[in-house]
């Protein structure tokens, strides 16, 4: 990592894990479905080896070979370029992508722990770049606690417009209706306890898969039915919040 001279040697470490439910392709007969990479000029299958990358311009494939790849002429091929500070405010965050803890070097915890505080003290974040898996992508620095958290962003062109997608005006809600949205946001407002949300779609997952192994059936949910009456469907809501029982379970 780069502040205009000063290098603070860091390594990234992944600040999140992919915990989907993932399924193998199998045929009706229960063999799996393998997938197998073939030559069309040669009609053959061929190894990992022998696989290389190739872009598609105006019809003819241009071969880029690992050592393109490296020879790329960025600054940001092995480092992560700070280049603007901003309010850590006007940071979308929809542009905001995977993030990463960076941890200093050792002899580089000084200036680390300098960069760290300065962001902090100034509600800023640093934005920079940083080539990383076969692309540069646009990084943001932020301090959380003690540490230096590294978040890669999209582009802007990546990111499409929110005016492509609001939606029509529609009806406006009646000055009763509002007041008992804002009574049902105080009911089921309180502090962030992540720990007491959990993926329901990887738990029913999972116990199907328990119930098909012990010959269970299954149980299908109720169907929620679209709201006919938004009134009472607010007053029971607040009904539901003030007893406690909807509780976060996502």
């Amino acid at each position: 990592m780069t502040l205009g001279l000063v290098t603070i040697p860091c390594t990234l470490h992944r600040a999140t894990r992919d915990r989907s439910v993932t399924f193998h392709q199998v045929h009706t007969c229960g063999g799996r479905i393998r997938y197998r990479k073939f030559c069309e000029r040669e009609s053959r299958e061929v190894p990992p080896g022998e696989i290389s990358s190739a872009y598609d311009y105006a019809g003819r494939l241009v071969e880029l070979t690992d050592e393109d790849f490296v020879n790329l002429p960025l600054t940001s091929a092995r480092r992560l370029e700070v280049q603007q500070f901003v309010p850590i405010k006007q940071v979308d965050p929809v542009a905001v992508g995977r993030a990463y803890y960076v941890h200093p070097e050792p002899l580089a915890e000084g200036a680390y722990a300098l960069l760290r505080d300065v962001l902090a003290e100034t509600d800023r974040a640093a934005l920079g770049t940083l080539a990383l898996r076969g692309r540069e992508r646009l990084t943001m620095l932020r301090q959380e606690g003690s540490l230096l958290v590294a978040h890669l962003l999209y582009w802007p062109d990546e990111i499409n417009p929110a005016s492509d997608h609001v939606p029509p005006a529609g009806a406006a809600p009646q000055p009763a209706e509002r007041q008992m949205a804002r009574t049902l946001v105080e009911a089921m407002s309180g502090d962030l306890h992540p720990e007491q949300w959990r993926d329901r779609y990887r738990d029913a997952i999972e116990a199907r898969i328990e119930d098909k192994l012990a010959g269970r059936p299954s149980e299908a949910e109720a169907v929620a039915e679209p709201v006919s009456d938004l009134e009472a469907a607010l007053r029971k809501s607040i009904h539901e919040a003030r007893t406690g029982r909807k509780r976060p379970t996502s």
